[in-house]
């Protein structure tokens, strides 16, 4: 119990007009103790109000600090309001006794003008009592403090205007503080601009003070970590947490003792609860967050919203969090209160925690958060309603970076929960995109469609059709040769956001492998139905295929535009993670930036992509965003000679695997570049014997080969060869190597004395 009353929890039983008494050495909050003197010390006429739940030390702060006061000279009064004093004569009877004891705790002996003050009190008017007060004030040497606690007993009664009128016409040298459960109601407004107050939020312990609280047990700093965080600085459960707690404890021992912290919030916060209120609140338990409209859908609580706004006013365990594009304002529970209501209902109605959490699910998928309404499927233990979420909700998870949150919770929820033919399929869809191939195969192996009817089983087969692309586009495969089954243009027929998703799949898979006309319409397609869905994360990925299909084109200026308007669309994003495409988006950006001689903007792109592609985690995105950055910067490069090296001795990046020529020649052209530059003919050499392996002895190896012979000086053999190259229009090539061939040909004709051949190849 003594080190209860070390934490400000449990205290010595107060007198009705005396303070605990602090017995023992405490923990020490001197923030507290600076907010209370600043007020105490202010001109400004300002007053404290102490306003938070139960267990947060608000009497124990309190007389902690009457008795600094004290011991300062100070005369500090304590009164503890009870029912009495919703009478506002008891109420005065009560402030004036409470004056005339602090006096005589200061002196020793009882003063006169207090036992009048006292008389007036019981017999006189407000205003009265108010002149009484002032002129009893005024003889004290210094300014008084009084402390109500208990204040919000006030709450609804004459006394409570009584209080209020004290507050605003208290003489100058009175200052007031009171503790309060619930501020009361009009004060804020009739005196604003006085109030001084220490809500829950200070009141709670700080990490240090947890530390000190604990101080004199063996706790890991893990544990106490846990600890912290679980009773987010909530001082009750931290000082329950200690009677849980014995001298050999281990870390796992660290935690708030569970019929004591029951006892506890029953007694002081639960039992005080209207029905509506604790419906509310049970809503609040089972959800993560929680709105009017949401408490609506869950349990049918009318004014809902109005209850969760008292609550979180009067700081029930509710706190308010944030306000959502759509105006509603959502609140979180206090983690520990939130797990004491949802044991009330396992007691009481086992049921209602599965039946909210569907109805909750429900509504998420109709209006709220995706993943939340999956983590409520799974909290409901509901294998039909998990599948209908993933049908419904998987798409817009994956494409907006969710993939990773997606699988852990179903991960958690256990294969058994996910049974359903549409959510096994969401669940692989969502792998392939993480690069967990075998995950994928698994889900794929159970298809589970025995029951599906016709328009069903259409969608299933283009959702297979879906994760097989998906998993293509993994292992570096063309999708050319895979089929859904059916027609290509009862694609229209499923729904839009599966439909973008196979469009979108499909078009980036075909822009990789340079099938440039196949990807420009799946894109365009996709980004329409995008736009429709409202689907911005769909859009920007989108949006980066094409301008992987205008580089591959060697089209810069527009891989410039694509990339910059994907990079745009990133500003309308809310809570999807979209880093992997962000990576993307500046690397391209980089890209032309560099090829346009915009070297300033190139580099902050670069870099830019290397921190996305980094915070992204994926690994194909990190290599390439690092080589683009490496390449851009080269010639300041402290380590270029190692990064050239590097890159052409290991040459080709795991990247190009299965991409178009383009990509590969761009690469290529790249090494010979560092190679040439840094004079390293065996570098060069074996850049070149890499390329004819990778892309055989066609026009670009010809090319980049004929850029070798002119590094070690046979530039007759170049000439001669590029010659007959550029005039055989009929070989296959890409854009980037007729660019390179004739500029190295107007090169070669104009050392050789030829202008008018140079001019022509320019």
């Amino acid at each position: 119990m003594n080190k209860l009353v070390r934490a400000g929890i449990v205290t010595p039983q107060p007198g009705k007009l005396r303070p605990p008494v602090i017995r023992e050495p405490s923990v020490t909050r001197p923030r507290l103790f600076d907010s209370l003197n600043k007020s105490l010390m202010s001109d400004a006429h300002t007053f404290v109000m102490v306003s938070a739940p139960a267990g947060y030390g608000k009497t124990y702060l309190l007389a902690q600090w009457v008795a600094r006061l004290r011991e300062s000279g100070t005369i500090a009064a304590w009164c503890v309001v009870d029912d009495d004093e919703r009478n506002p004569v008891d109420l005065r009877k009560a402030i004036a006794g409470a004056l005339q004891e602090a006096t005589r705790a200061q002196d020793g002996q009882t003063h006169p003008d207090f036992e009048g003050l006292l008389d007036v009190a019981d017999g006189g008017s407000h205003g009265e009592f108010l002149a009484a007060l002032a002129e009893v004030i005024d003889t004290a040497r210094s300014r008084v403090e009084l402390v109500v606690d208990d204040a919000h007993r006030l709450l609804g009664s004459p006394s409570e205007d009584e209080f209020i009128r004290l507050l605003r016409w208290a003489p100058d040298n009175l200052h007031i503080s009171f503790a309060t459960r619930t501020p009361l109601s009009t004060q804020t407004a009739r005196v604003s601009g006085r109030l001084v107050e220490l809500s829950a939020d200070s009141l709670s312990f700080t990490r240090a003070e947890t530390t000190e609280l604990f101080s004199e047990l063996d706790i890991t700093p893990e544990g106490l970590e846990r600890l912290f965080s679980a009773a987010e600085g909530w001082p009750a459960a931290l000082s329950l947490a200690i009677l849980n707690v014995e001298a050999d404890v281990t870390e796992a021992g660290a935690v708030p003792d569970p019929a004591f912290l029951h006892d506890y919030l029953w007694h002081e916060v639960y039992a005080d609860l209207s029905d509506a209120e604790r419906s509310v609140l049970q809503v609040a338990a089972v959800t993560p967050q929680v709105t009017g409209d949401l408490v609506m859908a869950a349990r049918q609580v009318d004014g809902s919203g109005q209850i969760l706004r008292d609550l979180a006013m009067r700081s029930l365990m509710l706190r308010r969090v944030s306000t959502d594009c759509e105006g509603r304002t959502w609140y979180r529970i206090q983690p520990l209160f939130g797990e004491f209501v949802r044991e009330i209902m396992r007691e009481t109605a086992p049921d209602d925690i599965a039946a909210i959490a569907r109805r909750a699910a429900e509504w998420h998928c109709e209006c709220g958060h995706p993943l939340t309404a999956l983590s409520l499927a799974v909290q409901a233990t509901n294998p039909a309603l998990i599948d209908t979420v993933l049908r419904s909700k998987g798409y817009e998870l994956v494409n907006s970076g969710h993939a990773s949150e997606l699988i852990d919770t179903v991960q958690a929820a256990g294969d058994h929960l996910v049974l359903g033919p549409f959510a096994r399929l969401i669940v692989a869809y969502a792998a392939t995109t993480l690069g967990m191939v075998d995950r994928a195969l698994d889900f794929l192996a159970s298809p589970g469609v025995l029951d599906l009817g016709v328009d069903d089983l259409l969608e299933w087969d283009w959702l297979r059709y879906l994760v097989e692309v998906r998993l293509a586009f993994v292992r570096w495969e063309r999708v050319d040769t895979i089929t859904s089954g059916w027609g290509e243009s009862t694609l229209a027929d499923v729904s839009d956001p599966l439909r973008a998703s196979i469009r979108l799949s499909r078009g980036l898979a075909e822009a990789r492998s340079g099938q440039v006309e196949d990807a420009t319409h799946d894109l365009r397609i996709a980004l329409a139905i995008a736009e429709n869905l409202n689907d911005t994360a769909a859009r920007m990925m989108g949006t980066v295929g094409l301008a992987w299909v205008a580089m591959e084109s060697v089209n810069v200026r527009a891989t410039l535009e694509l990339s910059e308007k994907a990079l745009g669309l990133a500003d309308r994003l809310t809570t999807e993670d979209a880093s992997v495409v962000l990576a993307h988006a500046h690397t391209l950006a980089g890209w032309a930036n560099a090829e346009l001689l915009r070297l300033s903007a190139a580099k902050g792109h670069t870099s830019a992509a290397s921190y996305f592609a980094q915070r992204g985690g994926d690994r194909l995105a990190i290599a390439q965003a690092t080589l683009v950055e490496n390449a851009v910067g080269f010639d300041g490069l402290p380590y270029r000679r190692r990064f050239a090296q590097e890159f052409t001795t290991m040459w080709p990046p795991e990247y190009l695997s299965g991409a178009h020529t383009a990509a590969v020649v761009c690469s290529l052209q790249l090494g010979l570049r560092m190679a040439i530059e840094l004079d390293e003919r065996r570098w060069s050499e074996r850049l070149l014997d890499r390329a004819r392996q990778f892309i055989g002895e066609g026009y670009d190896w010809q090319i980049a080969y004929c850029q070798y012979l002119v590094s070690v000086g046979r530039e007759s053999v170049a000439r001669d060869a590029l010659g007959a190259l550029v005039r055989d229009e009929a070989t296959d090539r890409v854009a980037i190597s007729d660019i390179v061939a004739w500029s190295l040909s107007a090169i070669l004709e104009k050392r050789a004395g030829n202008d008018y051949r140079a001019h022509s190849a320019i």
